[in-house]
């Protein structure tokens, strides 16, 4: 494990931070996240509770520089249990047993992912986002279950490092969850320390020590699992042979796939009436198909601004997340 860098006098690091975020005066995304990410060469995230689409949802956070440049991301989360999952946990007699079914879940949440992949739908881009880093090895994720005490809850530990090129690392504690609306919807508030400040070195230290004790299922009252190698290597053998995101970007200027040929026949339609609303069957890509005019109208100059607006948060979550990586993108 790498140490923090021993400095005598306070230095300019490689990205400027400050030592505390807040949404309301801050933009965690833009002021601290996304600076971080794309400078990094490796992220270290312990980042709490997750469900499956939001374990998909988290790529959103992640910049094209995951793809294209050389960012290596390892995530400890917590995995999301139904009510019966909670339950049978509960019963099972053994620790073989718990330990198990505690596999059994964890390889669940990969199965979930790989199910979406052929799915004609938005959330298949992020599964296919997801595979690509996975099987390209830009990023692991393992799944902790606490043991420190009986009935014990969650793993709800939010702990983060950014590694930098040449020994710098910046590490944070706090409120955000790893997921747009950690970043940028939620009001938050995070810390940081960074290694070229003397006096935080130590705490830098730490929070180095904290993630690595975790990842390496040495923690005290922490038990962590890695999925399965079985179904790494499914996910792997079904994932995209590019960067998913490069495969359907809205620019994308390879031979159309004759399964998509819906959308490009509506967005032809739009802009030759200029106008219009899109009537399609759920899972057929009404986001996407927005998306593909929005860049239509953008590119040829007729627009420079769009509204979004939905009748609800789920909806609204679902758009922020196709618009931010649709900007990272572009």
């Amino acid at each position: 494990m790498e140490s923090a860098p021993q400095l005598t006098s306070e230095r300019t690091g490689p990205v400027a931070l400050k030592a505390h975020y807040r949404s309301g005066q801050d933009d965690l995304a833009a002021d601290f996240f996304r600076p971080c990410l794309r400078l990094a060469s490796s992220y270290r995230r312990a980042a709490g509770y997750f469900s499956t689409s939001a374990l998909l949802s988290c790529t959103d956070a992640l910049p094209r520089v995951a793809v294209e440049g050389e960012l290596h991301v390892r995530i400890i989360a917590s995995p999301e249990l139904s009510l019966a999952d909670a339950d049978t946990l509960r019963r099972l007699g053994s620790a073989d047993q718990v330990a198990e079914f505690r596999a059994v879940i964890v390889d669940r949440i990969l199965e979930e992912i790989i199910a979406l992949l052929d799915d004609p739908s938005d959330q298949a881009l992020r599964a296919r986002v997801f595979a690509w880093l996975v099987a390209n090895e830009r990023l692991q994720i393992k799944f902790a279950f606490p043991d420190h005490v009986e009935q014990a809850g969650i793993f709800h530990e939010k702990i983060g490092v950014f590694d930098f090129p040449g020994g710098d690392q910046a590490a944070f504690t706090g409120s955000a969850n790893e997921s747009m609306g950690g970043h940028r919807r939620n009001y938050e508030s995070i810390d940081v320390y960074r290694s070229w400040f003397p006096g935080e070195q130590d705490r830098v230290r730490t929070k180095c020590e904290q993630f690595d004790e975790a990842w390496d299922n040495m923690a005290e009252g922490l038990s962590v699992l890695e999925p399965s190698s079985d179904v790494l290597q499914k996910l792997r053998s079904k994932a995209p042979s590019r960067p998913a995101h490069r495969q359907t970007t809205i620019a994308e200027t390879d031979a159309p796939d004759p399964r998509w040929r819906h959308q490009e026949e509506a967005v032809h339609a739009f802009l030759e009436k200029r106008s219009g609303i899109l009537e399609m069957a759920t899972g057929t890509g009404k986001t996407r198909t927005s998306l593909k005019i929005l860049a239509s109208l953008i590119s040829s100059s007729a627009i420079d601004a769009a509204i979004v607006t939905m009748d609800g948060t789920d909806l609204l979550d679902q758009w922020s997340g196709e618009l931010e990586q649709w900007n990272f993108e572009g």
